[in-house]
């Protein structure tokens, strides 16, 4: 009454079709597991932060009137004008490495959430020459923009001589501690 229809035997390339759907189906159930970034990912800012950067830096040594401390997911900064209260703290959300010893690290301003960026350059062992962002052309000190998406964009390697990432004004900070 019933016969068997073996796909294999009578049409190989009805064999082939079904191969590559099934390998599609495949691929495509694989995609969001292997080929997505994870939430958690998200949650860890500190990845692609050099971690030579990471300790307390101090224009003058054992100066506590300016000094950058930069953790793997935090970046506060004293200045002479702001001592004792940071003048800048907050996540570091984004990092731009220009290369092995200069960058760019984004951060959100704990005050008011706001984004604006610290450059970094000469990395080495004991010293980094550190800045905040600022606006070359008219010396604003305050430069934010309130999405990350902006700062990303304003900061980015091409607009860095823009808002200070040349670092001609800053000087160099000397690490006192890891």
């Amino acid at each position: 009454m019933f016969t068997s229809v073996s796909l294999r035997k009578k049409n190989p390339a009805a064999k082939a079709v079904l191969f590559l759907f099934y390998s599609l189906f495949f691929a495509l159930l694989l995609f969001p597991v292997l080929g997505c970034q994870t939430e958690a990912d998200d949650d860890d800012p500190g990845i692609g932060l050099n971690p030579g950067l990471i300790g307390t830096w101090t224009l003058y040594a054992y100066s506590t009137t300016d000094v950058y401390a930069i953790t793997p997911t935090r970046l506060s900064h004293h200045s002479y004008s702001t001592y004792p209260d940071p003048n800048l703290s907050g996540p570091i959300v984004f990092v731009y490495n220009f290369d092995a010893a200069s960058g760019c690290l984004i951060v959100q301003r704990a005050t008011d959430e706001k984004y604006t960026a610290v450059y970094y350059k000469d990395l080495d062992e004991d010293s980094v020459v550190l800045g905040d962002a600022y606006t070359v052309s008219d010396f604003n000190i305050d430069v934010t923009v309130p999405t990350l998406a902006e700062a990303i964009t304003k900061f980015a390697p091409e607009n860095k001589s823009l808002y200070g990432g040349d670092l001609s004004v800053a000087g160099t900070m000397q690490r006192i501690d890891r």
